[in-house]
């Protein structure tokens, strides 16, 4: 992959230093790799880099990373509109009717941003460690995030409710004097 700078063109379009342009990278893998590292190229270590991170496969997917800072926000089956949406684009009309749609967020200072994150949709395998580009002790596996899930606290709240329930009908009544 190469990018080129243009510095007028920038200008042209009111961009100044520090401003970006969105690109749409589409790698066509069984094993996508995304390099972090880059973002935090130019910066000093404590300068802040927050980055909005979409990855679109077949299947859920295992990711793996290296450092601090990147937290997955969704992970769910992508939206027909979504996928619509990119069909309609040139040369996308590769994209099937049903994806998987992760969200990460990344938040980490430059001088921790020193990994990339390795992706596999292939059920029962592990991203490979050498596309994360840290030693395996400190690679680690990137979960969370919620959109495919049940939201946790309503089953909590009526976990609670109904021991609460069940207590009060056990204790003996108290009974008048």
């Amino acid at each position: 992959m190469a990018a080129r700078f243009d510095a007028s063109r920038a200008a042209t379009l009111g961009q100044t230093s520090g401003d970006g342009t969105p690109i749409m990278l589409t790698i066509p893998t069984d094993d996508p790799w995304v390099p972090l590292r880059i973002l935090g190229l130019g910066l000093d270590d404590d300068q802040r880099v927050d980055a909005d991170v979409f990855v679109l496969t077949d299947e859920k997917p295992r990711l793996l990373a290296g450092g601090p800072g990147l937290t997955i926000d969704r992970s769910e089956p992508a939206s027909a509109s979504l996928l619509r949406d990119l069909r309609s684009d040139v040369g996308m009309e590769w994209v099937p009717d049903e994806m998987w749609l992760t969200y990460l967020q990344l938040g980490a200072d430059a001088g921790d941003l020193d990994y990339d994150l390795a992706v596999t949709a292939e059920p029962g395998r592990l991203p490979a460690i050498s596309d994360v580009g840290v030693e395996a002790s400190h690679a680690r596996p990137v979960t969370g995030g919620g959109g495919a899930g049940i939201a946790l606290w309503p089953a909590v709240l009526a976990v609670v409710a109904g021991a609460l329930v069940l207590l009060l009908r056990r204790s003996p009544k108290a009974v008048p004097a």
